[in-house]
Protein backbone atom coordinates (compact mmCIF):
# COMPACT_ATOMS: atom_id res chain seq x y z
CA UNK A 1 0.00 0.00 0.00
CA UNK A 2 0.92 3.47 -0.79
CA UNK A 3 0.18 6.21 1.05
CA UNK A 4 1.68 9.78 1.31
CA UNK A 5 4.10 10.41 4.07
CA UNK A 6 2.45 13.72 5.40
CA UNK A 7 -0.62 11.92 6.02
CA UNK A 8 0.98 9.35 7.40
CA UNK A 9 1.86 11.76 10.30
CA UNK A 10 -1.24 13.52 10.37
CA UNK A 11 -3.30 10.37 11.16
CA UNK A 12 -0.31 9.31 13.57
CA UNK A 13 -1.10 12.66 15.66
CA UNK A 14 -4.96 12.71 15.43
CA UNK A 15 -4.77 9.04 16.85
CA UNK A 16 -1.97 9.37 19.16
CA UNK A 17 -3.56 12.57 20.09
CA UNK A 18 -7.19 10.68 21.31
CA UNK A 19 -5.96 8.21 22.88
CA UNK A 20 -3.59 10.37 25.14
CA UNK A 21 -6.68 12.51 25.45
CA UNK A 22 -8.74 9.25 26.52
CA UNK A 23 -5.99 8.31 29.30
CA UNK A 24 -5.29 11.33 30.47
CA UNK A 25 -8.61 13.28 31.87
CA UNK A 26 -6.69 15.71 34.28
CA UNK A 27 -3.88 17.56 33.09
CA UNK A 28 -0.14 16.59 33.88
CA UNK A 29 2.78 18.48 34.17
CA UNK A 30 4.98 20.14 31.17
CA UNK A 31 7.60 17.20 30.34
CA UNK A 32 10.54 18.72 28.12
CA UNK A 33 11.89 16.55 25.83
CA UNK A 34 15.37 18.47 26.15
CA UNK A 35 17.17 20.22 28.53
CA UNK A 36 17.27 24.25 27.38
CA UNK A 37 20.46 24.69 25.37
CA UNK A 38 21.27 21.88 24.55
CA UNK A 39 24.29 20.96 22.29
CA UNK A 40 22.71 20.17 18.53
CA UNK A 41 25.43 18.81 16.37
CA UNK A 42 24.48 17.48 12.54
CA UNK A 43 26.74 16.67 9.80
CA UNK A 44 26.35 14.56 6.38
CA UNK A 45 28.62 14.06 4.20
CA UNK A 46 28.65 12.19 0.85
CA UNK A 47 30.33 10.09 -1.24
CA UNK A 48 30.06 9.84 -5.23
CA UNK A 49 32.30 9.55 -8.21
CA UNK A 50 30.31 11.66 -10.27
CA UNK A 51 29.80 15.52 -9.59
CA UNK A 52 30.03 17.00 -6.58
CA UNK A 53 27.64 20.03 -6.03
CA UNK A 54 29.02 20.97 -2.50
CA UNK A 55 31.93 20.94 -0.06
CA UNK A 56 30.63 19.45 3.32
CA UNK A 57 29.47 21.17 6.47
CA UNK A 58 28.29 20.81 9.65
CA UNK A 59 25.63 22.51 11.82
CA UNK A 60 26.30 23.18 15.09
CA UNK A 61 23.43 25.21 17.39
CA UNK A 62 21.23 24.39 20.56
CA UNK A 63 17.93 23.11 20.82
CA UNK A 64 15.78 23.98 23.78
CA UNK A 65 12.16 23.37 24.56
CA UNK A 66 9.55 24.13 23.60
CA UNK A 67 9.55 26.82 20.94
CA UNK A 68 8.04 30.27 22.07
CA UNK A 69 4.83 31.10 20.04
CA UNK A 70 5.60 34.57 19.56
CA UNK A 71 9.06 32.87 17.63
CA UNK A 72 6.64 32.12 14.60
CA UNK A 73 7.46 28.87 12.40
CA UNK A 74 10.99 28.18 11.19
CA UNK A 75 11.67 28.67 7.37
CA UNK A 76 12.38 25.85 5.09
CA UNK A 77 15.19 25.22 4.01
CA UNK A 78 16.85 26.88 7.06
CA UNK A 79 19.09 29.75 5.58
CA UNK A 80 22.86 28.97 5.19
CA UNK A 81 22.78 25.34 4.96
CA UNK A 82 23.48 24.36 1.39
CA UNK A 83 23.40 20.68 1.41
CA UNK A 84 19.13 19.49 1.17
CA UNK A 85 19.51 16.53 3.42
CA UNK A 86 21.61 17.93 6.41
CA UNK A 87 18.79 21.22 5.90
CA UNK A 88 16.11 17.99 6.46
CA UNK A 89 17.74 16.93 9.79
CA UNK A 90 18.42 20.33 11.40
CA UNK A 91 14.85 21.54 10.44
CA UNK A 92 12.42 18.84 10.88
CA UNK A 93 13.90 17.84 14.44
CA UNK A 94 13.42 21.24 15.78
CA UNK A 95 10.20 22.36 13.79
CA UNK A 96 8.43 18.53 13.97
CA UNK A 97 9.40 18.30 18.00
CA UNK A 98 8.64 21.99 18.41
CA UNK A 99 12.08 23.15 19.36
CA UNK A 100 13.35 26.05 19.86
CA UNK A 101 16.93 26.33 17.79
CA UNK A 102 19.41 28.29 18.65
CA UNK A 103 23.00 28.82 16.47
CA UNK A 104 27.01 28.42 17.78
CA UNK A 105 29.15 30.83 15.65
CA UNK A 106 32.53 30.28 17.99
CA UNK A 107 32.47 26.65 17.76
CA UNK A 108 35.86 24.68 16.44
CA UNK A 109 34.83 22.23 13.86
CA UNK A 110 37.00 19.84 12.46
CA UNK A 111 36.53 16.49 10.20
CA UNK A 112 39.70 13.92 10.37
CA UNK A 113 39.78 10.77 7.59
CA UNK A 114 39.87 8.76 5.83
CA UNK A 115 40.62 6.95 8.91
CA UNK A 116 43.63 4.64 8.57
CA UNK A 117 44.78 5.56 5.11
CA UNK A 118 47.67 6.92 3.67
CA UNK A 119 45.91 10.10 2.29
CA UNK A 120 43.94 10.76 6.29
CA UNK A 121 43.82 14.47 6.93
CA UNK A 122 42.63 16.65 9.18
CA UNK A 123 40.59 19.77 7.81
CA UNK A 124 39.47 22.53 10.07
CA UNK A 125 36.35 23.84 8.99
CA UNK A 126 35.26 27.71 8.62
CA UNK A 127 32.55 29.21 10.10
CA UNK A 128 30.26 30.85 7.46
CA UNK A 129 26.55 31.79 9.07
CA UNK A 130 23.94 30.37 10.77
CA UNK A 131 25.64 28.08 12.92
CA UNK A 132 27.35 26.40 9.94
CA UNK A 133 31.06 25.54 9.50
CA UNK A 134 31.92 24.41 6.19
CA UNK A 135 35.08 22.94 4.10
CA UNK A 136 35.50 25.87 1.84
CA UNK A 137 38.48 24.83 0.36
CA UNK A 138 37.21 20.77 -0.42
CA UNK A 139 40.56 19.72 1.67
CA UNK A 140 38.73 16.61 3.23
CA UNK A 141 38.83 13.84 0.42
CA UNK A 142 35.41 12.08 0.81
CA UNK A 143 35.93 7.95 0.11
CA UNK A 144 33.31 5.76 -0.39
CA UNK A 145 33.51 2.49 2.25
CA UNK A 146 35.49 4.82 4.49
CA UNK A 147 35.50 5.94 7.93
CA UNK A 148 35.35 9.57 9.41
CA UNK A 149 35.71 11.45 12.74
CA UNK A 150 33.78 14.51 13.62
CA UNK A 151 35.36 16.88 16.26
CA UNK A 152 33.58 19.81 17.86
CA UNK A 153 34.59 22.32 20.63
CA UNK A 154 32.31 24.86 22.39
CA UNK A 155 33.37 28.42 23.61
CA UNK A 156 32.50 26.76 27.29
CA UNK A 157 34.58 24.30 26.83
CA UNK A 158 32.82 21.41 26.36
CA UNK A 159 33.83 18.85 23.44
CA UNK A 160 32.26 16.49 21.77
CA UNK A 161 33.33 13.66 19.02
CA UNK A 162 31.53 11.38 16.38
CA UNK A 163 32.40 8.76 13.62
CA UNK A 164 30.98 7.16 10.63
CA UNK A 165 31.24 5.03 7.68
CA UNK A 166 30.32 6.14 4.66
CA UNK A 167 28.57 3.40 2.25
CA UNK A 168 30.46 1.75 -0.94
CA UNK A 169 28.75 3.65 -3.87
CA UNK A 170 25.54 1.94 -5.23
CA UNK A 171 25.56 0.09 -8.60
CA UNK A 172 23.18 1.73 -10.80
CA UNK A 173 22.67 0.88 -14.44
CA UNK A 174 21.06 3.64 -16.54
CA UNK A 175 21.17 4.01 -20.39
CA UNK A 176 21.80 7.10 -21.89
CA UNK A 177 18.03 6.79 -23.70
CA UNK A 178 15.16 4.74 -23.31
CA UNK A 179 12.33 3.88 -25.00
CA UNK A 180 8.76 4.17 -23.31
CA UNK A 181 5.89 3.02 -24.66
CA UNK A 182 2.74 4.56 -23.64
CA UNK A 183 -0.80 4.18 -23.41
CA UNK A 184 -3.97 6.78 -23.64
CA UNK A 185 -6.26 7.31 -20.42
CA UNK A 186 -9.38 8.89 -21.11
CA UNK A 187 -10.67 11.03 -18.09
CA UNK A 188 -15.06 11.05 -17.03
CA UNK A 189 -14.80 14.47 -18.64
CA UNK A 190 -13.35 13.45 -21.67
CA UNK A 191 -9.99 14.40 -21.61
CA UNK A 192 -7.35 12.31 -22.53
CA UNK A 193 -3.48 11.93 -20.76
CA UNK A 194 -0.90 10.09 -21.68
CA UNK A 195 0.80 7.36 -19.16
CA UNK A 196 3.12 4.71 -19.79
CA UNK A 197 2.23 0.86 -20.31
CA UNK A 198 5.38 -0.92 -18.06
CA UNK A 199 7.76 0.15 -15.94
CA UNK A 200 11.78 -0.18 -18.01
CA UNK A 201 13.72 -1.36 -14.66
CA UNK A 202 17.19 0.50 -14.26
CA UNK A 203 18.80 -2.15 -11.17
CA UNK A 204 20.79 -1.35 -8.68
CA UNK A 205 22.67 -3.03 -6.22
CA UNK A 206 22.24 -1.80 -2.57
CA UNK A 207 26.04 -1.34 -0.84
CA UNK A 208 26.15 -3.37 2.51
CA UNK A 209 26.75 -0.47 4.86
CA UNK A 210 23.44 1.36 3.60
CA UNK A 211 19.75 0.77 5.68
CA UNK A 212 17.88 3.17 3.06
CA UNK A 213 18.30 3.22 -0.88
CA UNK A 214 16.68 6.71 -1.80
CA UNK A 215 15.79 7.29 -5.57
CA UNK A 216 14.88 10.52 -6.97
CA UNK A 217 14.24 11.67 -10.95
CA UNK A 218 13.95 15.56 -12.07
CA UNK A 219 12.29 15.79 -15.56
CA UNK A 220 12.98 18.42 -18.54
CA UNK A 221 9.00 19.57 -18.28
CA UNK A 222 8.25 19.48 -14.71
CA UNK A 223 7.43 22.90 -14.54
CA UNK A 224 4.93 23.25 -17.44
CA UNK A 225 3.86 19.81 -16.30
CA UNK A 226 2.68 20.62 -13.32
CA UNK A 227 1.52 23.97 -14.74
CA UNK A 228 4.15 25.93 -11.67
CA UNK A 229 6.42 28.18 -12.25
CA UNK A 230 10.09 27.01 -10.73
CA UNK A 231 9.80 28.92 -7.78
CA UNK A 232 7.38 26.39 -6.18
CA UNK A 233 10.17 23.80 -6.71
CA UNK A 234 11.81 23.17 -3.67
CA UNK A 235 15.74 23.61 -4.16
CA UNK A 236 15.26 24.76 -7.43
CA UNK A 237 18.36 26.49 -7.58
CA UNK A 238 20.27 23.34 -5.95
CA UNK A 239 20.69 22.31 -9.87
CA UNK A 240 18.31 19.53 -11.99
CA UNK A 241 19.78 16.61 -9.68
CA UNK A 242 18.60 17.52 -5.76
CA UNK A 243 15.66 20.17 -6.43
CA UNK A 244 12.01 18.70 -5.77
CA UNK A 245 10.57 16.86 -8.72
CA UNK A 246 7.78 14.55 -9.80
CA UNK A 247 9.63 10.94 -8.89
CA UNK A 248 11.12 10.25 -5.39
CA UNK A 249 11.00 7.27 -3.27
CA UNK A 250 12.85 6.08 0.12
CA UNK A 251 13.15 2.33 0.67
CA UNK A 252 14.52 0.35 3.21
CA UNK A 253 17.55 -2.15 1.76
CA UNK A 254 16.58 -5.26 3.47
CA UNK A 255 12.67 -5.02 3.21
CA UNK A 256 12.57 -4.90 -0.27
CA UNK A 257 15.49 -7.03 -1.94
CA UNK A 258 12.86 -7.73 -4.96
CA UNK A 259 12.91 -4.82 -5.48
CA UNK A 260 16.08 -3.72 -6.13
CA UNK A 261 15.39 -1.24 -9.18
CA UNK A 262 14.13 2.47 -9.97
CA UNK A 263 13.36 3.92 -12.99
CA UNK A 264 12.18 6.85 -14.39
CA UNK A 265 8.29 7.95 -15.34
CA UNK A 266 6.57 9.50 -18.24
CA UNK A 267 4.01 12.15 -17.13
CA UNK A 268 2.14 14.40 -18.84
CA UNK A 269 -0.72 15.82 -17.11
CA UNK A 270 -1.16 18.67 -19.95
CA UNK A 271 -2.11 17.83 -23.77
CA UNK A 272 -1.96 21.21 -25.53
CA UNK A 273 1.60 20.50 -26.62
CA UNK A 274 2.99 16.71 -27.49
CA UNK A 275 6.57 16.07 -25.67
CA UNK A 276 9.10 14.04 -28.42
CA UNK A 277 11.49 13.08 -26.24
CA UNK A 278 12.44 14.24 -22.65
CA UNK A 279 15.63 14.86 -20.36
CA UNK A 280 16.00 13.03 -16.84
CA UNK A 281 18.01 13.34 -14.22
CA UNK A 282 18.03 10.51 -11.82
CA UNK A 283 19.81 10.56 -7.78
CA UNK A 284 20.30 7.45 -6.49
CA UNK A 285 21.49 7.74 -2.59
CA UNK A 286 22.22 4.80 -0.04
CA UNK A 287 22.06 6.21 3.60
CA UNK A 288 24.31 4.77 6.02
CA UNK A 289 23.05 3.52 9.41
CA UNK A 290 24.42 6.31 11.55
CA UNK A 291 21.98 8.63 9.47
CA UNK A 292 19.30 6.33 8.83
CA UNK A 293 18.24 6.05 12.74
CA UNK A 294 18.30 10.05 12.78
CA UNK A 295 16.68 10.50 8.97
CA UNK A 296 14.45 13.14 8.18
CA UNK A 297 13.53 13.54 4.59
CA UNK A 298 13.72 16.32 2.17
CA UNK A 299 10.82 16.88 0.82
CA UNK A 300 7.59 16.91 3.07
CA UNK A 301 4.88 15.16 0.46
CA UNK A 302 6.50 11.83 -1.12
CA UNK A 303 4.71 8.34 -1.75
CA UNK A 304 5.91 5.69 1.10
CA UNK A 305 5.30 2.18 1.22
CA UNK A 306 3.23 1.91 4.57
CA UNK A 307 5.23 -1.70 5.51
CA UNK A 308 8.51 0.00 5.14
CA UNK A 309 10.36 0.25 8.38
CA UNK A 310 11.55 4.28 7.30
CA UNK A 311 7.29 4.85 7.78
CA UNK A 312 6.84 3.31 10.99
CA UNK A 313 10.11 5.09 12.16
CA UNK A 314 8.62 8.23 11.19
CA UNK A 315 5.42 7.41 12.77
CA UNK A 316 7.73 6.83 15.97
CA UNK A 317 8.76 10.29 16.38
CA UNK A 318 5.63 11.95 16.22
CA UNK A 319 4.60 9.36 19.11
CA UNK A 320 7.82 10.88 21.19
CA UNK A 321 6.78 14.47 20.57
CA UNK A 322 3.22 13.38 21.49
CA UNK A 323 4.39 11.50 24.73
CA UNK A 324 6.81 13.27 25.80
CA UNK A 325 9.23 11.06 25.53
CA UNK A 326 12.71 12.27 27.10
CA UNK A 327 14.92 9.57 25.90
CA UNK A 328 14.24 9.58 21.88
CA UNK A 329 16.27 12.28 20.67
CA UNK A 330 19.06 11.03 22.85
CA UNK A 331 18.91 7.45 21.52
CA UNK A 332 18.87 8.22 17.90
CA UNK A 333 22.08 10.30 18.19
CA UNK A 334 25.16 8.94 17.69
CA UNK A 335 27.34 12.50 19.61
CA UNK A 336 29.71 11.31 22.34
CA UNK A 337 30.98 13.75 24.57
CA UNK A 338 34.87 14.31 24.87
CA UNK A 339 35.87 13.88 29.13
CA UNK A 340 39.13 14.64 30.51
CA UNK A 341 42.11 13.56 28.91
CA UNK A 342 40.30 12.96 25.11
CA UNK A 343 38.83 9.64 26.72
CA UNK A 344 35.44 9.29 24.11
CA UNK A 345 32.46 9.27 27.35
CA UNK A 346 30.02 6.02 27.56
CA UNK A 347 26.80 7.48 25.06
CA UNK A 348 24.42 7.88 28.34
CA UNK A 349 27.15 10.76 29.69
CA UNK A 350 26.92 12.73 26.89
CA UNK A 351 24.36 15.95 27.10
CA UNK A 352 24.31 16.59 23.34
CA UNK A 353 22.04 15.83 20.45
CA UNK A 354 22.36 14.94 16.54
CA UNK A 355 24.20 13.11 14.14
CA UNK A 356 27.37 12.35 11.88
CA UNK A 357 26.48 10.40 9.38
CA UNK A 358 26.43 10.05 5.55
CA UNK A 359 25.54 8.47 2.41
CA UNK A 360 26.79 7.60 -1.28
CA UNK A 361 24.94 8.91 -4.70
CA UNK A 362 25.12 8.08 -8.23
CA UNK A 363 23.81 10.94 -10.30
CA UNK A 364 22.65 9.74 -13.95
CA UNK A 365 20.69 11.38 -16.94
CA UNK A 366 18.85 9.67 -19.45
CA UNK A 367 17.03 10.08 -22.04
CA UNK A 368 13.09 9.30 -22.30
CA UNK A 369 11.55 8.51 -25.84
CA UNK A 370 7.99 7.52 -26.52
CA UNK A 371 6.60 4.84 -28.25
CA UNK A 372 2.93 6.40 -29.56
CA UNK A 373 0.67 3.52 -30.81
CA UNK A 374 -2.01 6.11 -32.04
CA UNK A 375 -2.01 9.23 -34.18
CA UNK A 376 -2.10 12.31 -32.17
CA UNK A 377 -3.65 14.05 -34.88
CA UNK A 378 -6.62 12.24 -34.13
CA UNK A 379 -7.21 13.91 -31.19
CA UNK A 380 -6.41 17.20 -32.01
CA UNK A 381 -3.36 17.77 -29.97
CA UNK A 382 -0.77 20.49 -30.71
CA UNK A 383 2.58 19.49 -32.31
Amino acid sequence: MIIFRQWLICIAIVLQGCDLLNKNSEEKPFVKLVPDHTPFIVSTLEATADTVHHYPEVFVGYLSDFRKGEDGPLPYPLPGIWWPVLNAQVYHIAADMNLSLGIEDEARVAIRGPLNRPNEGRVVLTYEEYGVYGDQSSALSLMAGERYELSVKLPDGRAYTAFTRLPRLPKWEVPDSVEMPLKLMRFSTGVYVEEYKEEIPFPYETAPEAVYTIGQFNYEYDYETFGMGKEAFLYSDRGPFWREGATYMIRHNNTFRDKQAFSPKWIDLQTDSLKYSEKAWGRLSQINKDLGKFYQNVFNWIAVETEDPWSLEDTRQVQAHLQRDTTYLFEISNIFKVGEGENVLPKDQSDAIGVFGGYSAAYRTTTLIPIRGWDPDTLNWAN
